[in-house]
């Protein structure tokens, strides 16, 4: 009997402990659910960060049910899609495809992979795009209209990967496949459709140089513009102005095709499609002959690109214990994603290479190799730029004394040593005095005369700056028996702002008038 009591406690027991942790489950996934309803009406108020916290403070369980991980998954990486957080994408992005592989959902499983694929064709890893775009289309039948419109938009982005990897043969069978649905769809979708493939035949016959080929069909995606009542395929119209500008530019008629690209980086910007206006941005920089503009260009895609390293940076250090745990607990099943996710950290890598080279060659158009100074170029655009501001600012205009006895008596190696020196210590004064009130940048002017521009409404802090500059290059020991000073002119932008880079100089000239190694500050 005492026996039997026992059993009967151990089981009620057992019972109890079973129904109060499934009461609490069911409370937890209660209030998850509700956390993420929270978290959509943020996302449609476009407060995207806001919506990501909420999702995060509660979200990320591995002991939830797979569903419930699934739905955070997905809705992680559509938000941070929103962000261009590549790094964090990749995460959840990889954690969705595994996650709904698992359950069976084919929708959000599809969807991830066309996700993947975009990625690894912005990271110019085409191979990966075609198999994750070839993953999706083996999987899906088609048997409904949403998944004949899946695999139609699968097919179509095939037809612009094959392009770019010059697979004509895969690009003809994919368009054979693409036209052998026409009947399928209501003649205003099919037009849609005949847009966007016809936009991928352009870029084919510009790529062999068919010219006329490619004009007959722009003349017929206009028309079809014309006549076209349907949104079927979002953004058709940007891909359509970004091949009509391929096209002016094949043609030679580079001026129509920055007139398309200008509206399509305007645009890119309203958006804050930081991808196309990268892409906008290299072919203006590759239209525009003006060697400034190009200039100009070519820094906007070094920013836009380092924003998106620093992106992926900040995601990778932060989460890399996180990714190698995803990383080890895909199954074997997975194995091929592992090496996708691998190709797309090498994309990564690229892309950094990519900021990388860029940066060296503005850096050869705004430096002085000598003296790693900016060069006269780019004060000449600072400077302009300032005097037509409200900004007060000064100029300090610097100048070796006897430049040219020292190159006659010592040589041009000791003098371009000398430059070299003068300028290390203009850099290094300016950066231990930079504060909040006091900013500034040095350039070589030319030969042995150097020029500093001071932001800063204080006059005694530029006499300063300038003062110290004059004392270290006095006490500085260049050996051989050798001196070096400097004179120097100072002006001000509360006088006349048209005329301080003059005044500056005529300070200078009265410097080197009255004995040199000196300052004059008007």
């Amino acid at each position: 009997m005492k026996r039997n009591l026992q059993i009967i406690f151990i089981t009620l027991s057992l019972l109890s402990i079973f129904i109060i942790k499934s009461t609490f489950n069911h409370r937890k996934e209660k209030y998850i659910k509700k956390q993420l309803e929270q978290a959509r009406e943020l996302f449609e108020q476009q407060n995207i960060n806001d919506a990501i916290s909420v999702v995060l403070s509660e979200g990320e369980n591995d002991k939830l049910p797979l569903e419930i991980q699934l739905e955070i998954s997905n809705f992680l990486r559509k938000l941070y899609i929103l962000q261009n957080n590549y790094g964090k994408v990749s995460e959840y992005t990889f954690k969705t495809v595994r996650l709904s592989k698992e359950l069976g959902n084919d929708h959000v499983f599809w969807g991830a992979n066309i996700e993947l694929a975009l990625f690894f064709k912005r990271t110019k890893n085409y191979t990966a795009a075609i198999d994750s775009l070839q993953e999706v289309i083996k999987s899906n039948k088609g048997l409904t209209k949403k998944e004949l419109d899946i695999k139609i938009y699968c097919l179509l982005s095939l037809c612009d990967l094959y392009i770019l990897t010059a697979q004509d043969n895969l690009l003809e069978k994919c368009i054979l496949e693409i036209e052998k649905y026409k009947n399928y769809f209501s003649r205003e979708e099919w037009q849609d459709v005949e847009i966007v493939l016809n936009i991928s035949r352009v870029k084919y016959y510009l790529k062999n140089n068919q010219i006329e080929k490619s004009e007959v069909l722009l003349t017929r995606i206009q028309y079809l513009f014309m006549v076209d009542k349907e949104q079927y395929y979002y953004e058709k119209d940007i891909a359509f102005k970004l091949v009509l500008a391929e096209y002016y530019m094949t043609v030679a008629s580079n001026q129509k095709a920055i007139k398309v690209l200008e509206e399509l980086l305007k645009y890119a910007k309203e958006q804050n499609n930081s991808y196309l206006q990268y892409k906008v941005l290299e072919m203006l920089q590759e239209s525009e002959q003006n060697l400034e503009k190009k200039n100009k260009y070519l820094e906007k895609m070094l920013y836009l690109k380092s924003e998106e390293v620093s992106l992926m940076n900040e995601s990778y250090a932060n989460n890399v214990k996180d990714l190698i745990k995803i990383e080890l607990n895909l199954e074997k099943a997975y194995k091929r994603k592992i090496i996708l996710y691998r190709i797309f950290l090498l994309g990564v890598l690229l892309i950094i290479g990519q900021v990388f080279y860029m940066k060296s060659i503005i850096r050869r158009n705004r430096i002085d190799s000598l003296t790693q100074l900016y060069n006269r170029k780019t004060f000449d655009k600072d400077y302009s730029s300032l005097v037509e501001q409200n900004t007060q600012f000064f100029v300090i205009i610097l100048d070796i004394d006897n430049f040219k006895n020292v190159n006659d008596n010592f040589g041009h190696l000791t003098g371009d040593k000398i430059i070299k020196l003068v300028g290390r210590v203009i850099k290094e004064v300016l950066k231990k005095s930079w504060s909040k009130e006091l900013s500034g940048k040095g350039y070589r002017y030319g030969g042995e005369e150097y020029i500093i521009i001071l932001e800063s409404s204080s006059k005694h802090k530029v006499y300063d700056i300038a003062e110290k500059i004059r004392q270290r290059v006095e006490r500085y020991s260049y050996g051989k028996g050798l001196k070096v000073t400097i004179s120097i002119g100072i002006a001000s932008s509360l006088i006349d702002r048209g005329s301080v880079l003059k005044r500056a100089d005529m300070n200078l000239y009265i410097s080197k008038q009255s004995g040199k190694n000196k300052i004059t500050l008007e």
